[in-house]
């Protein structure tokens, strides 16, 4: 018993003298938890920060993702729409630049046919002077001629029709030869027109050819008379008849052929009381 007793003296005396703890220690590791704690508060806080700042940025890729997306699809509806527009426009820069190149050959031909039409009028002109000169010939020689031969020949002609009678072409020649008992009436007519030309003659052209100058008409010799036909008839040349109550020939000359019409002149026997004064 003494010894264990003794033991545990021994025991105490080693625990009764620990190291003893100083103030400043505990103080100085108080304040390294502060500043840990500010610190982490202050990491927290950063990382929060940089969250929301990436946030913010990832928000903004996506608008601007957005934003280019409508851009290229605007782009694409501007060219869709653009393309023909621009296309057309070259079409039209081609057909000018066609036409530009054929314009040369157009007014070459052009002065062609100024040429032409020059020389063709200058023809038309010697024409007509020619025509003149055989007409005062004509006239000349239609005074020396006899009136009743023609008067003859024309009714040998006529046809046995009663509504229509057929009549050759003759020459200017062969026309009334006492002037001085017919009267020249000038007259002018339109294609498909009946027209009164004299008294009871009623004048309408079938078809008229500039280009060979011949016509095709109908003469009505008054109500009930019949008609004359005409066909094949050019310029110059005389149509001659007669009407039921007078014998006397009358004759019908076309002088000018137009496209769509003609004109010319009859010769007409004046009534016997005036002629015979």
């Amino acid at each position: 018993m003494p010894t264990g007793h003794t033991a545990n003296r021994g025991t105490r005396t080693s625990n009764a003298d620990p190291t003893p703890v100083r103030e400043e220690d505990f103080r100085s590791t108080a304040d390294l938890i502060a500043e840990t704690r500010a610190d982490l508060r202050r990491t927290m806080a950063e990382i929060e920060q940089h969250l929301d700042e990436n946030e913010w940025h990832k928000r903004r890729t996506n608008l601007l993702f957005v934003i280019v997306a409508v851009l290229v699809v605007l782009f694409a509806v501007a060219v869709w729409f653009v393309y023909p527009v621009w296309r057309g426009r070259e079409d039209q820069n081609q057909s000018s630049r066609l036409i530009e190149s054929r314009v040369p050959d157009l007014e070459s031909k052009q002065r062609e046919s100024n040429e032409r039409l020059t020389q063709l009028q200058e023809q038309v002109a010697g024409l007509q002077r020619d025509i003149a000169v055989m007409r005062e010939e004509a006239s000349a020689a239609t005074d020396k001629t006899n009136g009743r031969n023609d008067t003859k020949q024309t009714s040998s002609r006529e046809s046995s029709g009663p509504n229509e009678r057929a009549v050759t072409n003759q020459t200017a020649p062969n026309t009334p030869a006492n002037r001085a008992d017919h009267k020249r009436i000038d007259f002018e007519v339109s294609n498909r027109q009946a027209k009164e030309i004299a008294p009871g003659l009623y004048l309408t052209l079938s078809s008229a050819d500039a280009g060979k100058q011949e016509v095709d008409a109908s003469l009505k010799l008054g109500d009930d008379a019949g008609y004359v036909t005409i066909r094949g008839q050019g310029i110059r040349k005389s149509v001659l008849f007669h009407l039921p109550d007078d014998k006397r020939p009358i004759e019908l000359v076309f002088t000018q052929i137009l496209r769509n019409g003609a004109s010319g002149y009859l010769m007409m026997p004046v009534p016997a009381t005036t002629a015979s004064h």
